[in-house]
């Protein structure tokens, strides 16, 4: 047969006016074109050969790989050259006849396959089989593998048949239900009917209850386990004092007596007891650098006279220069430069120094100091009476505030707040109320002409102020009642002139109520005689006009 190639057998097809070629027909026809003569067409090549694509569907060809444990290498069809190791079928084999892998044996039949259970691939032994033993399949390794019987016992119930339906069916009498009653041998037992379970209480509708379980009462203590433990009861504290009570006895604590002297300390001073006795009536000049005992005396009157204690007030010790009604001194240290003297009647001066200074001190503290300079305290003050006085009143502050003026503190109803209320000098002649301030009479401020350079009038229109807020309002902080004015930050825009920036050093604005509702009044004023202005001379001429 001759090999047609592609270009020839597109010639053949796709010429026009050869005669004498059937596309029907095989081989050769009468006719012109004896040049095409022994030329098959497409068709017939179709009809009695087999294609590649259906050649390559059912088989497919592979040869060895270059590189050794590659994956065999794909052969094409009619590729005459390369070696062809094995072929794949794409679709399974039967036959009628027979298979053979190796070769053809005697007598016609297949020879070449397995004649053991041990040569098909998919059984595996586990040593030599035994007598008695059976063939196993092992799903995961999908081969057959030799095993023990292990008989009826691993029987499914599954695979049962011809099972019985009825206790009867397997010989039991003893067992049924009668009247509704099931016995059971012996024993017998009535199933409950809806009926008898009239108010019982379901499982679903115990657990919407929320009741405890034993689980919830883990860590508590029972009734029994804590009588075992021998708390104490109410009972058991009859007569004992209860803390409150103690706290209200007024009774001392270690607290209380920590600077007080023991038995044992005051009998280690050496002090003169009520045994002890002073071999004197009067003690007269001067004692000094001695220790002296603890003086249990009805009245001691020191002086350098011997007639000085002719009315003695027992109880008391007295300090008398003589005859005098007053004068006497009670010197500290080793000096004259502090003592405590009466110095006229009725005033007792205390002195330090060469100066008549007098500082009272609590603790370590000096809390308040008088001298020449005046009166200086540390601390409170607390003042009954009235502060009368032809004196000025003058708030100095100290040198580390430098820049900042005095200032009076209020404290509403004792509030333990840094104020509730506060004046204050915070520049040089402006003075700061810090609060609400009310007048029950009238409140003025200098405005005298002489003392201003006028700039220029005000230019805020009669609109622009009714653009101005007027709300209701509740201060954030301090009190709560409802309040009536306007908003700061709008007026900045309108008039920046009366409102003022961080009047409390935090930053917030403060509005000039007083010069915002003159400028607004003036304004509206204006207004309101310019359309008086207008409504005259519109009358004047509807009065012409009629005439």
């Amino acid at each position: 047969m001759k090999t047609l190639s592609r270009e020839e057998i597109q010639r053949m097809t796709n010429s026009t006016g050869i005669g004498g070629i059937s596309r029907s027909g095989g081989g050769g026809g009468g006719g012109g074109g004896s040049d095409l003569t022994g030329y098959a067409t497409q068709l017939w090549v179709n009809d009695n050969y087999l294609s590649i694509d259906f050649f390559s569907s059912l088989f497919k060809a592979y040869g060895p790989a270059e590189t050794q444990g590659d994956p065999d290498v794909e052969i094409v069809p009619n590729d005459t050259e390369s070696t062809i190791s094995n072929i794949k079928a794409m679709f399974g084999f039967w036959t009628e006849q027979y298979i053979s892998a190796l070769g053809q044996g005697s007598g016609g039949g297949g020879g070449g396959g397995a004649t053991t259970l041990s040569d098909l691939l998919d059984v595996e032994f586990s040593g030599t089989p035994s007598d008695g033993q059976v063939l196993k399949y092992n799903g995961t390794t999908h081969k057959w593998y030799n095993g023990n019987d292990e008989g009826l016992t691993s029987l499914p119930w599954s695979s049962i048949t011809g099972k019985p339906t009825t206790l009867s069916g397997y010989g039991i009498t003893d067992a049924y239900i009668s009247s509704g009653t099931i016995y059971l041998g012996g024993n017998s037992i009535t199933p409950l009917t809806s009926s008898s379970l009239i108010g019982y209480a379901t499982q679903s509708w115990v657990q919407q209850q929320g009741y405890l379980t034993s689980s919830s009462l883990t860590g508590y203590a029972t009734q029994s386990w804590v009588q075992q433990q021998g708390y104490l009861t109410s009972s058991s504290l009859t007569g004992y004092a209860t803390q409150n009570w103690v706290q209200q006895q007024g009774y001392l604590t270690s607290s209380d007596i920590s600077d007080m002297a023991t038995k044992t300390w005051v009998g280690n001073q050496g002090y003169l007891t009520s045994t002890s006795s002073l071999n004197a009536t009067n003690l007269t000049g001067t004692i000094a650098f001695a220790r002296l005992p603890t003086l249990y005396w009805a009245d001691v009157a020191v002086s350098s006279s011997s007639n000085n204690n002719t009315s003695p007030q027992f109880g008391n010790v007295r300090i008398k220069p003589g005859s005098a009604n007053y004068g006497g001194y009670l010197y500290f240290g080793d000096g004259s430069y502090a003592y405590i003297c009466e110095a006229s009647d009725d005033s007792l001066q205390y002195k330090v120094g060469t100066s008549k200074t007098h500082i009272f001190t609590v603790g370590t503290t000096n809390r308040m100091e008088v001298n020449n300079s005046g009166l200086s305290v540390n601390g409170g003050l607390s003042i009954t009476g009235f502060i009368d006085g032809a004196t000025n009143i003058e708030l100095k502050p100290s040198s580390s505030s430098a820049g900042n003026g005095g200032y009076i503190d209020f404290h509403y109803n004792g509030s333990t707040s840094d104020y509730t209320s506060r004046i204050i000098e915070e520049s040089s002649g402006t003075v700061k109320l810090y609060g609400n301030f009310v007048a029950s009479g009238g409140v003025t401020a200098l405005s005298d002409a002489r003392l201003k350079d006028i700039t220029g009038d005000t230019d805020v229109s009669v609109e622009q102020i009714a653009s101005m807020p007027s709300v209701y309002y509740r201060w954030k902080k301090e009190d709560k009642s409802l309040h009536v004015g306007s908003i700061a930050q709008d007026w900045q825009k309108l008039l920046p002139e009366v409102v003022e920036t961080n009047v409390d050093n935090e930053g917030n604005l403060s509005l000039n109520y007083g010069v915002a509702a003159l400028i607004s009044a003036i304004t509206t004023a204006r207004k309101v005689v310019d359309h008086e202005q207008r409504i005259i001379e519109i009358e004047r001429i509807l009065n012409n006009m009629e005439l």
